[in-house]
């Protein structure tokens, strides 16, 4: 945990992967968090096989260093507390339908009006305003729906890019923004981020030049040169039945394999096409199964752009990995766990140890007695079934 955001309060209202992964981010740079969750129910997540110490390894992945407080919103004294708590957060997550969220008495409109300083995030399928608002999904429904999945589909991504990419990584950034907008704001205004999952995936096309021209001059016949069809960027299978990647975009980075692997001739055959790539598609990978794996990376890799598939085992315990501090442990001893941390290193900010996800409604009373609430007065919130 790095403490930059330390001071920064925030409710997190949401429960599966986008919110959580995305306060996730808030809680490892120090924002305070606190987990609202339904009595005897909580995060879906939390029951989810496979287990880690009797949690769902989702929800232990993504909700460290976070407060977990029961409440039931459905109820006029559950609201009323969270009402009294976004008066003192500085930001709201939330991922309830947009009429959900309503009748809840928890939209930007009335939480507003109980904190104008607040900064108050909607995560949804397709956001406030879409023809789509109400419909439900999940990642692989908004990856069809941006486009994404056209070119091979039948495949099922094995992460959740949507979520994590379009969603959590988006509103990440969305309240960084806001937060920093505010403090530059004599009157402390806040401000409502309506973030939509489809939106955050579709924004991804952005990353190929040009491509709505491109959609304009006959899209469907268009060759993306990413995507595996040329020789010089797809991965090629070794000797020993691995792979490795090879992504030689640059004519330099060519110049120098081609030579490396005494292949003169094919020092002008980077860009061909028709039956000649197919041509060099068939050599090259006659060549990758000459030697294994790690044969090839050892003697390419230091001067062009040839690497390993690992799988996951294998990259976890790669030197990269380790050497940047990715995978740490939550815990001490022989009860310590594996996780991933977030991917930023950042000089002169001194890194404190994580802690474990929290237990369901592990700080409830806390809270509330930080509230003001009395013990008399919270055990009769639990037998109401309040809490």
């Amino acid at each position: 945990m790095k403490r930059l955001l330390e001071g920064i309060k925030v409710l997190d209202l949401t429960r599966l992967l986008p919110g959580p992964f995305c306060t996730m981010i808030l809680a490892d740079l120090g924002a305070e968090v606190i987990k609202v969750e339904m009595p005897n129910q909580g995060d879906l997540t939390r029951y989810i096989p496979p287990y880690v110490k009797g949690m769902g390894s989702v929800f232990f992945s993504i909700n460290r260093n976070k407060k977990s407080m029961t409440l039931d919103l459905k109820k006029s004294e559950g609201r009323k507390i969270l009402h009294q708590l976004v008066e003192q957060v500085d930001v709201v997550v939330e991922s309830f339908r947009p009429e959900s969220a309503r009748r809840l008495g928890l939209s930007y409109d009335q939480l507003r009006q109980i904190n104008p300083s607040l900064i108050h995030i909607s995560i949804t399928g397709f956001g406030q305003e879409s023809p789509y608002r109400d419909r439900p999904g999940h990642d692989l429904n908004y990856l069809g729906y941006a486009g994404l999945l056209f070119l091979n589909p039948r495949s099922v991504p094995l992460l959740q890019i949507a979520d994590v990419g379009g969603g959590s990584l988006w509103g990440a950034i969305g309240i960084l923004a806001a937060l920093w907008k505010r403090s530059r704001d004599p009157q402390k205004k806040g401000m409502y981020i309506d973030l939509s999952l489809v939106d955050g995936a579709f924004s991804w096309w952005s990353s190929i030049s040009g491509v709505l021209h491109w959609l304009n001059e006959g899209f469907q016949d268009l060759e993306f040169p990413l995507a595996g069809e040329n020789h010089w960027y797809r991965n090629y299978e070794t000797k020993d039945g691995k792979y490795i990647t090879f992504a030689c975009l640059e004519p330099w980075f060519w110049e120098k394999f081609c030579l490396s692997v005494e292949k003169h001739e094919w020092l002008d055959k980077q860009h061909v096409d028709g039956e000649e790539r197919k041509k060099m598609h068939e050599e090259m990978e006659k060549l990758f199964r000459t030697k294994t794996r790690d044969e090839w990376v050892e003697m390419l890799a230091e001067f062009t752009c040839v690497g390993p598939v690992l799988a996951l085992e294998e990259a976890v315990n790669d030197s990269h990995v380790q050497s940047r501090g990715l995978v740490d442990q939550l815990g001490e001893g022989g009860d310590h766990l594996r996780i991933i941390r977030i991917p930023l290193l950042i000089k002169d900010v001194v890194d404190e140890r994580d802690s474990l996800p929290p237990e369901l409604g592990e700080h409830t009373e806390e809270i509330l007695r930080q509230l003001g609430y009395e013990i008399e007065q919270i055990q009769n919130l639990k037998k109401k079934g309040i809490i």
